[in-house]
């Protein structure tokens, strides 16, 4: 997704967010200067929910997070964490870059969100989602034992902060990527669940 593409796209209104990504992933040259001119000039929004009610696609802290990796990579975009809000976008473009990396950067920050308290909760499981998304699929990147283990050791304790049929689904659907045995016995363990989440368990 080069320059020219984004360009064209911010001004006819067919661009999305994946376009975005594609071209920070690519590492575009000039991406972060040009982000920055499309943001102003189309006037994109960080926050999603404007004042007047009406929802956007907050296309700025996209543009962000875009531009941080395309200039600095990694140890840049670790940066943007500052502010709790970035986290869903920095995962967002994380989760799509298939590469070790992409888990040692996850892995660093993961334990960090297991607390108590419901903000933390609520980006460990999205951090779960992550997981799941790198790893439990085709082209997902290799990754040692140890780092397997890791993860498996976060999804299981983060388990039972699990309050929804969605958040136990997330936790175990992310094993796939990363369980050995003792994961499947703690899978046939897990409660059973209800439609639309019946065959939960079985697909894992």
């Amino acid at each position: 997704m080069n320059i020219q593409s984004l360009r064209k796209k911010a001004r006819d209104g067919s661009l999305e967010v994946e376009h975005v990504l594609q071209a920070a992933i690519e590492r575009q040259p000039g991406l972060a200067e040009e982000l920055s001119s499309l943001s102003k000039k189309h006037a994109w929004q960080f926050e999603s929910l404007q004042p007047d009610g009406r929802r956007v696609v907050p296309f700025a802290r996209w543009a962000t997070v875009a531009a941080t990796y395309a200039s600095g990579g990694f140890p840049e975009l670790r940066k943007l964490l500052d502010e709790p809000d970035n986290l869903p976008f920095v995962l967002g473009l994380v989760e799509s870059i298939k590469t070790s990396e992409s888990v040692v950067f996850i892995l660093d920050i993961c334990n960090q969100y297991l607390k108590d308290d419901p903000q933390s909760t609520i980006a460990a499981f999205q951090i779960a989602s992550s997981f799941n998304l790198l790893l439990s699929f085709k082209h997902a990147p290799v990754i040692s034992d140890q780092q397997a283990k890791s993860i498996q050791d976060f999804l299981m304790a983060l388990y039972p902060h699990a309050k929804s049929q969605v958040d136990r689904a997330t936790v175990l659907l992310a094993l796939r990527g990363v369980g050995d045995h003792s994961a499947m016995t703690f899978v046939e363990a897990a409660a059973d669940f209800t439609n639309p989440w019946a065959a939960t368990k079985q697909v894992v």
